[in-house]
Formats: C-alpha cells, structure tokens, sequence
C-alpha cells in the first residue's frame, strides 16, 4: 500500500474528499485511492545506536509510536488491492526494533537505508458506510451480549526506506594527539 498524506485541519491543502463525500481527487498520485476511504495518522520516536561512529556505519535502533485512523480495510485479490465495503475508526500503539546502515558523502550529506518491525495493538469500532455501527464484528469467538469494539495485534514491518541527509551544522573534526 502507497503512503498517504494525511490533512491536519479541514482547510489545510493536503485534506482529501472522503468517499462518503462523493468527491474525487484530481491529483494522478491519488487514483488508486479516488474511491476509497483512507485516512491516518502515525506519530513515532526513535532512538537509534552506531556501532562505529554516530552517523556512519550499521545502527540498531528502537522504536515506539502511536495511531489513529478512519479508513477501510485493504485486502489483496486476484494480484489487484481492495478495499472493503466498510470502514474502521480506532486507534493503537507500536513498539518495534530497526537495523541500518548511514553513509556519509562529502562533508555534510549523509545517506541512510533502513528496516524495521513493530508489535502493534489497535482498537476500533467498524461501521457501514451509512454510518451504522457494526455491533457483531468478526471474532473467533462471539460474546452473549452485542459489542461493536473490536481490536487485534499483530507484528509487522513498520518501516522500510532510504533517506538522504544534509548536516546544517559543521561536523567535529577529531583534533589530532600532539
């Protein structure tokens, strides 16, 4: 699934029409998503440790975050990216590890590949695209009584990149022994 760009406040220019609006997007990067509803947010710190020198050389890295999301879950069918006819409203947390590798060129600019996996717990009610509660969501196992929450954990990869870098400060020169 591509990365989404997620609105702040209603009037802010990366706000996208929801589905349950009927608009659609004119942007060619959001085509996939014009008919579908798809909108969360992820905050997360993380503290990483160099086995050499800092900013050169593999890093091993922990990692902890937070979510909310309003969207439709995405499946895969036929090869092709689906989403159900329904959405989910929720929130969760992560905690995960990384591992990498910084390079730095030239004197300032640093190049940095990275990979990381998460536990993450979420919380959610489902609901119809009229707005009614789904108040029997999918479980293993009923309860006696109706309850829309739902929630799952799972371990996945949470991040998977390259970055490139430029140091707005000069960096330390190691003076050397007299």
């Amino acid at each position: 699934m591509r990365g989404r760009e997620v609105s702040v406040r209603p009037s802010s220019s990366s706000s996208r029409p929801s589905r349950r609006s009927g608009a659609k997007s004119s942007s060619p990067l959001l085509k996939p998503f014009d008919s579908e509803y798809v909108t969360f947010a992820i905050f997360m710190s993380e503290s990483r440790r160099f086995f050499e020198e800092y900013n050169r050389g593999w890093h091993l890295g922990d990692n902890v975050g937070m979510m909310a999301f309003d969207m439709s879950k995405p499946y895969i069918e036929n090869w092709r990216l689906k989403f159900e006819n329904r959405y989910c409203k929720g929130y969760g947390m992560m905690i995960g590890l990384c591992v990498g590798y910084e390079h730095q060129f030239g004197e300032r600019w640093l190049l940095d590949a990275f990979f990381g996996w998460a536990w993450m717990d979420s919380h959610y009610n489902g609901y119809s695209f009229d707005g009614k509660v789904d108040m029997y969501p999918h479980r293993p196992v009923q309860p006696e009584n109706p309850d829309p929450f739902n929630g799952s954990s799972e371990w996945y990869p949470n991040k998977l990149g390259v970055s490139i870098g430029y140091r707005i400060f000069q960096p330390k020169r190691k003076m050397p022994d007299l």
